[in-house]
């Protein structure tokens, strides 16, 4: 499966900082990230092939809205995340159950082993859209990521 609207954001640079240990990513000791965004349609049908897009363009972080996941730990996001790569998730809203069979909405943050992310808690809980908040340290540096997605209700 092709994905044409993957979006490679290419390097991210960093300040000067320490390196991490020496079986990381050499990318990441020269404190830059590849990073890419993609709105998955849901991540159900289609794991194999967002795990190999993940894997074949060696992202450091791959960021999927729309991935249609309901739960945290998520079975379809566990498959999605290949071996050498962890998660950070913001199930979708369940704010539209009532009013129709709801489709879309859901975030997932993919990033590989030798980034530390940490999910970011926020005062307000939207009800409308899905909030995801991680910050990310690796080689020193830190990189603060805050996305929205909604489903177009």
């Amino acid at each position: 499966m092709v994905f044409p609207q993957i979006w490679l954001l290419s390097r991210y640079s960093l300040a000067a900082g320490q390196r991490l240990a020496a079986t990381t990513c050499p990318r990441l000791h020269a404190r830059q990230l590849r990073l890419a965004t993609l709105n998955a349609f849901s991540v159900r049908n289609k794991s194999a092939a967002l795990s190999a897009a993940l894997t074949d363009h060696d992202l450091d972080v791959f960021l999927l809205t729309e991935s249609w996941h309901e739960q945290q730990d998520d079975l379809a996001v566990r498959m999605v995340c290949p071996p050498g790569y962890k998660s950070v998730d913001a199930p979708r809203s369940s704010s539209a159950v009532g009013r129709r069979k709801q489709r879309g909405g859901g975030i997932v943050l993919l990033h590989k082993e030798g980034i530390a992310a940490k999910r970011l808690t926020f005062s307000a809980q939207p009800t409308t859209f899905e909030l995801l908040g991680a910050q990310m340290t690796f080689a020193g540096s830190m990189v603060t990521h805050v996305q929205c997605s909604t489903d177009n209700l």
